[in-house]
């Protein structure tokens, strides 16, 4: 950097790796977001699975009757170290534009920023949502499950 004070990102194996893996990433923010935090931990597997959300449109290339199927990678103590598990979960050919990182955060991108920023915020409502289902007594498996209503 030529800013006195400043230094490069941590998390810059991280980004390069995606940038070099996903054609589709312009743009990667790394949030660690709480909802993100406690998802990754309540959702056993190392794939979280969705279907019938609403903002699951948020995500570019997702709709009502997609399921988003998001990769969870288990932290490491330091973000150089994510690099590898982070890898493996880019390979194995996800859709999704993000990556979870159990009890950490995640890593989501898009071709511009603002794109980048509305799958963050809907990912952000998506877990919110699945955390309060949670909370309700919604099997977190029903959420692929489809509902006929009479009305």
């Amino acid at each position: 950097p030529c800013t006195a004070g400043l230094k490069i990102s941590s998390c810059l194996p991280n980004f390069q790796l995606i940038y070099r893996k996903r054609t589709d990433a312009s743009a990667i923010l790394h949030l660690h977001n709480l909802n993100a935090v406690l998802v990754s931990e309540i959702w056993t597997g190392s794939t979280f699975r969705c279907k019938h959300l609403q903002m699951i449109k948020g995500i570019k290339g997702f709709g009502w009757d997609d399921e988003l199927e998001i990769p969870i990678v288990e932290n490491r103590a330091s973000e150089s170290e994510i690099a590898g598990v982070l890898e493996d979960a880019l390979t194995l050919g996800y859709k999704a534009p993000c990556v979870l990182i159990r009890r950490h955060g995640l890593y989501t991108w898009a071709d511009t920023w603002k794109q980048a920023k509305i799958h963050a915020e809907s990912l952000d409502w998506i877990f919110q949502g699945v955390l309060e289902m949670k909370k309700m007594g919604v099997e977190l498996d029903g959420l692929n499950k489809t509902h006929d209503y009479d009305g």
